[in-house]
């Protein structure tokens, strides 16, 4: 018996849907992306219940004409594809016609636009038998679309979605992204009837660098204070990157700050997100991410964006190739410090010193450690240096053998900490213990919290943790999306 058939275009779009109308924000994605393309300079977002129940994203980008809008909603209409050349050099967020088809056959669409060779606006829904209905009320040129009752006919996609505070989180922090990608756009959220986002557009590209432009990344990444911004923008030939980096001194614990872009369109790539990550590696502590808003461009000859149904996902025709330059731009940036100009390093960095060389020929280096360490000046073992330089211990020499820089660090015999001998510190960060054969440095600082941390733990298994009140109560400053949490 034949078991392949052909599916029926109801389950078709269904299907179509679910890859593109995954949950609300996806929806607001493309409605913006929609706008982007249509050349807007003002887009507002209106939220009802988290989107669930409604979705409202208008602009004034050029409109469509009554023809126009009527096409939108079925399957593969565009305007932004011709022939198949087009697909190699594409300059536009959408390109697929799926997205409005895709939303209208799981939810109640409506659609209002109005073109500059249109003396009425059109209005057309896929809840009224799909009829286009002439309205005679005024519209600026531009598009309102909305959305409502998401997935009303697919009544199982609703139990996937989460509660209608963090889906209205979900979509501020797509708007946010959208607003990084374009600052000549202005970007406004309505949740449940009240404002809660709010960008203004720059005036052109050259303010990019300017204080208006950093304080509209500042709102867009939740950060209070412009200071931790830094503006970069540096290029190889092959590839040119351009936006802003968070000081290390303001990290979080997850990855999420890494927001990236490929010739303005957000993506999503584990590798570039890994080569952010090694860029910083020796600036942040273990468990903690850098915050960057990046945009990477390069010729679109070398990319194919058509991978992925929300394009978020592109293949590069040489990956490794830009993900090196990208690496070598973000740490040449870095190596500058930028965070700690015009700042005293001294208040940071009590003594600067390294340990340049022990040689233990005839000399007791227990005895002279113990004895010269304080010993700014000693031209034996103490040497002072400036930490911003990429000095290092390359490599230390006893009675002329040489050790390799892999077994510096090496412990060979489990250490007894009770026999551990305080023989100097570091920089007043470090601490120097003698063990046996050995010699041991500790972070005091990591030290102190693992302390903390295990009395902590001993209190909560015994009922014994001790709860203080604070005389002054402590002020968290938060951005709206924490507060909503």
């Amino acid at each position: 018996m034949d078991k392949i058939r052909i599916l029926d275009k109801f389950l078709i779009r269904k299907i179509a849907a679910g890859e593109i109308s995954e949950r609300p924000a996806s929806i607001v994605k493309e409605l913006i992306e929609n706008s982007l393309d249509a050349n807007a300079s003002k887009i507002d977002v209106f939220v009802t219940e988290g989107g669930k129940s409604r979705i409202i994203v208008s602009d004034n980008g050029v409109g469509m004409s009554a023809n126009d809008v009527k096409l939108s909603i079925f399957r593969y209409t565009t305007s932004k594809l011709k022939k198949i050349d087009d697909l190699l050099s594409l300059s536009t967020f959408g390109f697929r016609g799926e997205a409005l088809a895709s939303i209208a056959s799981v939810s109640k669409i409506k659609i209002l636009t109005k073109d500059k060779y249109s003396s009425i606006p059109t209005e057309v829904s896929n809840y009224k038998d799909n009829n286009i209905l002439i309205n005679h009320y005024g519209i600026l040129i531009g598009t309102r679309i909305e959305v409502k009752d998401l997935f009303f006919n697919i009544p199982a996609r609703l139990k996937f979605l989460k509660s209608s505070n963090l889906e209205a989180i979900s979509i501020e922090n797509t708007v946010r992204i959208a607003a990084l990608s374009k600052p000549l756009v202005s970007f406004r959220i309505y949740r449940d009837g009240k404002q809660t986002f709010n960008v203004k557009q720059i005036s052109s590209i050259c303010d990019i660098n300017k204080s208006i432009y950093t304080y509209r990344v500042s709102a867009c990444l939740g950060i209070k204070s412009t200071e931790y911004l830094f503006f970069i923008k540096r290029d190889t030939g092959l590839i040119r990157i351009i936006g802003y980096i968070v000081s290390p001194l303001l990290t979080r614990r997850d990855t999420k700050g890494i927001i990236l872009f490929i010739n303005s369109r957000p993506i999503r790539d584990k590798k570039l997100n890994e080569a952010v990550i090694i860029s910083f590696a020796t600036l942040l502590k273990i468990g903690r991410f850098p915050i960057v808003a990046i945009d990477i461009q390069l010729d679109s000859k070398f990319l194919d964006i058509n991978v992925h149904p929300q394009k978020l996902i592109v293949n590069f025709s040489d990956k490794d190739i830009v993900i090196r330059d990208f690496i070598k731009l973000l740490k040449s940036f870095l190596a500058k410090t930028p965070w700690l100009k015009g700042k005293s390093i001294s208040k940071y960095i009590k003594q600067k010193v390294k340990v340049q060389q022990l040689v233990t020929n005839n000399i007791n280096y227990n005895t002279l450690l113990a004895n010269d360490f304080k010993n700014k000046n000693s031209e034996i073992f103490v040497k002072k240096y400036n930490y911003i330089d990429n000095n290092y211990v390359k490599d230390i020499v006893f009675s002329n053998k040489r050790i390799k820089d892999d077994d510096l660090f090496k412990i060979n015999n489990e250490v007894n900490l009770s026999q551990l001998k305080i023989i100097g510190q570091i920089g007043y960060i470090f601490l120097l213990l003698e063990a046996d054969k050995e010699i041991l440095i500790v972070d005091q600082h990591a030290a102190h919290e693992r302390i903390i941390f295990e009395r902590l733990k001993v209190g909560q298994i015994s009922d014994a943790a001790t709860i203080k009140t604070l005389l002054i109560p402590i002020y968290i400053i938060l951005d709206s999306i924490q507060m909503s949490l």
